[in-house]
């Protein structure tokens, strides 16, 4: 996809990396594993899977889905950014996963449109 002469990534590839990027942060992160991260990890990861045949064929419509699904990764790394500074770079990074397949995805809604 090229807007103005840019060449931006697939959103695709984002999106693959936020689900990898959730049981990583687990596995390497220092989180005891207890009830409430693996639910966390549950929450936010079990809705990415839905839209996620889609979203890799790029079809418009699941890249949309896609940015809903990861709406509870977004609130959970706001939360855990917020409230536990020990997982402040962990969560950071999926905030940024997430927004940048936010951008990516209106983005390329915006080049379907023209």
């Amino acid at each position: 996809m090229t807007i103005s002469g840019y060449s931006l990534p697939s959103p695709r590839w984002v999106y693959v990396c936020l689900i990898a990027w959730i049981p990583a942060w687990l596995a390497i992160g220092r989180i005891e594993l207890s009830y409430v991260s693996i639910s966390f990890a549950v929450i936010s990861l079990l809705p990415l899977f839905f839209p996620l045949g889609g979203v890799l064929k790029n079809q418009p419509a699941a890249l949309i889905w896609g940015a809903y699904a990861s709406l509870p990764a977004f609130l959970i790394g706001v939360m855990e950014s917020w409230s536990n500074p020990q997982q402040r770079p962990g969560a950071l990074v999926q905030l940024a996963l997430v927004a940048v397949y936010w951008i990516l995805v209106m983005a390329q809604a915006q080049h379907h449109r023209e």
